[in-house]
């Protein structure tokens, strides 16, 4: 039973720099030792030559019961910084292939060189007398060139795409109201919950809120009566956000409840009672955006149209002297942070 022999750092490091230095040859297929070759790769990687001379810098000179092998590697570019190298190992024990990827073409030479060599010192073997031979796994590329990712599966599986990642989503914002409030734009404040889903390129989210909007008082012209108006807001939402790096931006659809309720100002003011408080439902249709400060904390912003289906009206009593008419078609916008647990 053969030794296991262990790959040190600096032996990859070497075999790593030489495949970078040594130029490329122009066959197609070479035998060095006890290594066949047939190395396929794009205009611009390494050489059959150089992944040689890095198996070569692998092996341990004093080893000479080698074990023949007869590999072919193909390598192909997935994306400008993701390389995939497919190698096949032939023994006399048999056919092993293996998938990695990395970061540059010269890496996938170097990972490359760095199995067919171990296959070509041999694994031990401590498998009962009969049983199959096992094919060796390649070893841990803790130092390769640049990271990488070695997976031992046939040459024809496709590398499988990361799981969608979700958080939970919890935000604070300063939050300004045109339309509904009677006088101007009135400021109050918003809490919410959400939960998101994505990939590096894109978000999807859901969220439920709630603002408040303190009091505002409204007078008539003449006789110095009216009224104050406080508005509670109940909301539904969801936002599709393309991701830009740290910055998110996409429109939002979504509905809510209002609640405004109404006190007279002056002394014999009343509002009919049964407009005096109550609750409308609206649609909101608008845009959001974020900028992530940390993978915790992300500042946010939002505009968006609040379309209300009916006219609701705040009519003193006696009489029909209409105090407040909160407007069908109204803006808000928000500003605040997010915390985002993932």
């Amino acid at each position: 039973m053969r030794p296991r022999r262990r790959l040190s750092r600096q032996r990859l490091a070497v075999t790593g720099l030489l495949l970078a230095l040594v130029p490329s040859p122009a066959r197609a297929t070479t035998v060095f030792s006890s290594v066949t070759l047939t190395w396929k790769a794009p205009a611009g990687c390494p050489g059959e030559a150089e992944v040689l001379i890095g198996v070569a810098r692998v092996l341990d000179e004093g080893h000479r019961d080698r074990v023949a092998v007869t590999a072919r590697v193909d390598v192909e570019q997935m994306r400008p910084s993701r390389w995939r190298g497919l190698v096949s190992l032939d023994t006399d024990d048999g056919r092993s292939d293996r998938v990695f990827e990395a970061e540059s073409c010269a890496a996938v030479a170097s990972a490359a060189a760095l199995i067919i060599a171990v296959t070509a010192e041999g694994a031990p073997s401590e498998r009962a007398p009969g049983e199959p031979t096992p094919h060796p796994p390649p070893p841990a590329p803790a130092a390769a060139p640049s990271p990488m990712v070695i997976q031992g599966a046939p040459a024809t599986a496709a590398p499988s795409r990361p799981a969608p990642r979700s958080e939970l989503i919890v935000g604070a914002a300063a939050i300004m109201d045109a339309g509904i409030m009677p006088d101007g734009p009135a400021g109050g404040g918003e809490v919410s919950l959400g939960i998101g889903l994505g990939r590096a390129s894109w978000r999807l989210r859901a969220s439920i809120g709630g603002a408040y909007f303190p009091a505002q008082t409204t007078k008539l012209a003449a006789g110095g009566e009216g009224g104050r108006f406080a508005l509670l807001s109940l909301s539904l939402r969801a936002c599709g956000l393309a991701a830009r790096g740290r910055f998110e931006a996409g429109p939002c659809l979504g509905g809510q409840l209002d609640r405004m309720s109404a006190s007279g100002v002056g002394s014999s003011t009343l509002f009919d009672a049964e407009q005096a408080s109550g609750w409308w439902g609206a649609g909101l249709a608008g845009a959001a955006a974020s900028w992530r400060l940390s993978p915790l904390l992300a500042l946010f912003a939002r505009g968006e149209a609040v379309l209300t289906p009916a006219e609701r009206r705040f009519v003193l009593q006696p009489g029909t002297v209409v105090v407040h008419t909160p407007s069908r078609t109204a803006g808000r916008a928000a500003l605040g942070i997010e915390l985002r647990f993932f």
